[in-house]
């Protein structure tokens, strides 16, 4: 036997690290079938199946009013535009969003933040009823924690 040969198979494996490198490969696979089928299938099949089916409407606030996107079940931008603040109300809301094809009723609706504003290292909370706790708390705590 060739020295490389020895050394391979003198390796010592363990049955938990077998397990492990078997269940990351068959994930892989499975990840892999999964996406070859998806591109067989039509659009909103694959919407349906992968959970994603509906619209997704996106509110962000801009300097000169509200950003308004709406997103396909599909996962595509069907439109975007930008109401001012002067004309924003939810008729304003539900007159673009009809003239796009969606209802407010049947969508998701996701509010996009600014990035400076999400990726700071703390958030402003505002706690009527509990203000000595969220003060104490709002330095040291997440989201979740308060």
């Amino acid at each position: 036997m060739s020295a490389a040969l020895k050394e391979i198979l003198s390796v010592d494996v363990s049955p938990s690290w077998l397990w492990g490198q078997a269940t990351a490969a068959w994930r892989g696979f499975a990840a892999w079938w999964r996406s070859e089928l998806f591109d067989l299938l039509p659009e909103p099949l694959v919407a349906w199946l992968g959970g994603t089916a509906g619209p997704v409407i996106r509110l962000g606030v801009e300097m000169n009013g509200v950003r308004i996107e709406g997103i396909s079940a599909t996962g595509r931008l069907a439109d975007g535009t930008t109401i001012a603040w002067s004309d924003y109300s939810l008729a304003a809301l539900d007159r673009y969003l009809s003239r796009i094809g969606f209802k407010r009723s049947g969508g998701i609706i996701g509010v996009v933040l600014p990035a400076t504003t999400f990726f700071q290292r703390s958030f402003g909370f505002r706690c009527a009823h509990a203000r000595r706790s969220c003060d104490r708390k709002a330095g040291t705590g997440t989201p979740h924690a308060i």
